[in-house]
């Protein structure tokens, strides 16, 4: 059987991964680079590590179901890494968003919070 690439959601599957995948690498060797990075920075390479992990789960999937196995698709989804793959993303972002509400609560008149950390932190 052919895979077509160009159904919509197989092409977004895979652009998605492929692109935070590449984005997650080059994240990695800029702060290999760099040696210190942001803690946004940080966070935000653990976005894009959970949205490739997301994404590689749906795209591997959405390939059985146009090669036509139903019943593998319906093991996989139901199996618990189908929920579990999304974990990495769901924990990255609610960090993005507790320390997102923690700057605006602790900020000053100018935007910018000095609680011994970086002000663009």
């Amino acid at each position: 059987m052919n895979i077509n690439l160009l159904k919509l959601d197989l092409f977004l599957y895979l652009w998605l991964f492929v692109s935070t995948f590449c984005c997650s690498l080059l994240f990695v060797i800029w702060w290999i680079k760099i040696g210190k990075v942001s803690f946004i920075y940080k966070i935000v390479l653990g976005i894009l590590l959970g949205i490739t992990i997301t994404e590689s789960g749906s795209f591997v999937v959405a390939i059985y179901k146009h090669l036509g196995y139903r019943e593998l698709v319906i093991s996989m989804t139901t199996s618990w890494w189908w929920s579990a793959r999304m974990i990495p993303l769901c924990f990255f972002i609610t960090i993005f968003i507790v320390h997102m509400i923690w700057r605006f609560s602790n900020m000053d008149t100018q935007g910018k919070v000095s609680m011994r950390r970086r002000w663009n932190d």
